[in-house]
């Protein structure tokens, strides 16, 4: 079963925050299918299925995830005999239906979790999160926010 693994992005980046699933557990992808949201402190980024199958999911949105780790994989489908019908064949667009609704895989978080870097750097200095006021994608506390 061919894995979705973290991709490396750069050389001073080692994690990332999977901050949302595009696909839903189960749909069936493409190879170049965009399957889930990786974000890090200098880019947010899309990253594909790379393999055609039934999407198996093995990480949460919102979990800090480090390079080249699994967080998917791709199940391969096996085709059904077909049978020789005298009437109309099924209709496919119902079954490509489960790759729609991506937002409803994963709850919305109620306060956005810092990137990897203000995390380290809340940590170090004690900062308590809450009295910071994130200016990143969706309200998410960036390291220059913390400094």
């Amino acid at each position: 079963m061919p894995s979705i693994v973290v991709p490396a992005l750069g050389e001073s980046i080692t994690e990332g925050v999977l901050s949302r699933w595009l696909v839903a557990d189960g749909a069936t992808v493409a190879p170049e299918t965009p399957v889930f949201e990786l974000e890090t402190d200098k880019i947010t980024t899309e990253v594909p299925a790379g393999a055609a199958g039934v999407l198996r999911q093995r990480a949460r949105a919102g979990e800090t995830v480090k390079v080249g780790a699994v967080v998917a994989e791709v199940e391969a489908v096996h085709a059904a005999p077909v049978a020789a019908a005298s009437g109309p064949a099924p209709a496919p667009p119902a079954a490509a239906a489960p790759t729609a609704p991506a937002a409803a895989s994963s709850p919305p978080a109620a306060r956005p979790q810092p990137g990897p870097a203000a995390r380290q750097l809340l940590a170090e200095t004690g900062l308590d999160p809450a009295q910071i006021v994130g200016t990143g994608k969706d309200g998410r506390i960036t390291k220059g926010d913390v400094l």
